[in-house]
């Protein structure tokens, strides 16, 4: 357990144990996606398991966690899968170089909870919808330029129902863009999510929507 000797004062010897018996799935290794999945990797969760279909290109180099000059061109599935067993051999990762749908039930049925790191509202709704099936959390955020969300969604919450309009696919970060530091930390509210719902402690970004502002370092509570 030396390895994970500075988490005892917040992660406690037997709670270390049961992460390493949990699974958490997390959809999309890009800016988001990349800081959870190393995070996790190295909070010790026993089992990750990451879909991303898209390659590594050279915008992704001014955020995304596990982007390389020389990655450029693959998948990001599996360069996250070859970084994280660098990082902590101790673990499962396993990684899917495609999307994850309603028909990938099988491979995620063991998960105590689901990561949205996507950008599309549409794959969003989706996951919404899937970790309802699995009855398990979703833990949600967006970023875009200075500006970031998160929520915590239990099932039958449905709460990106009230958050997203279904018939608009992407949001402002088309426009806004995303430097390093946003998906950087908002990844990191993401993650503590995870650890609260794996270890059962309560959150309260359930039913409430965390928005914070980097520009003026605001941060907001929205009752949802």
């Amino acid at each position: 357990m030396e390895r994970y000797l500075r988490n005892q004062s917040t992660i406690s010897i037997e709670n270390q144990k049961l992460l390493k018996q949990k699974t958490v799935v997390v959809v999309g290794c890009g800016g988001l996606g990349g800081h959870v999945i190393e995070q996790c990797a190295r909070l010790g969760i026993g089992r990750i398991i990451c879909y991303d279909s898209d390659v590594f290109d050279t915008s992704n180099l001014n955020r995304q966690r596990f982007s390389t000059e020389d990655v450029i061109g693959k998948s990001k599935a599996e360069i996250v899968k070859e970084e994280l067993n660098r990082i902590n051999s101790e673990i499962e990762v396993i990684s899917y170089s495609k999307r994850l749908d309603l028909d990938c039930m099988d491979e995620v049925k063991d998960a105590h909870c689901i990561v949205d790191a996507v950008d599309r509202i549409s794959t969003r709704l989706m996951l919404q919808q899937l970790a309802k099936q699995l009855n398990v959390p979703l833990i949600s955020a967006s970023i875009a330029g200075w500006y970031g969300q998160c929520t915590v969604v239990y099932p039958h919450d449905d709460t990106l129902s009230k958050i997203y309009p279904k018939d608009i696919e992407q949001g402002i970060e088309t426009e806004l863009g995303n430097p390093s530091f946003t998906p950087a930390l908002l990844a990191s509210i993401e993650t503590a999510e995870v650890i609260k719902v794996l270890l059962n402690i309560p959150s309260n970004l359930r039913h409430q929507l965390l928005v914070v502002n980097l520009l003026h370092h605001e941060y907001t509570l929205i009752r949802l």
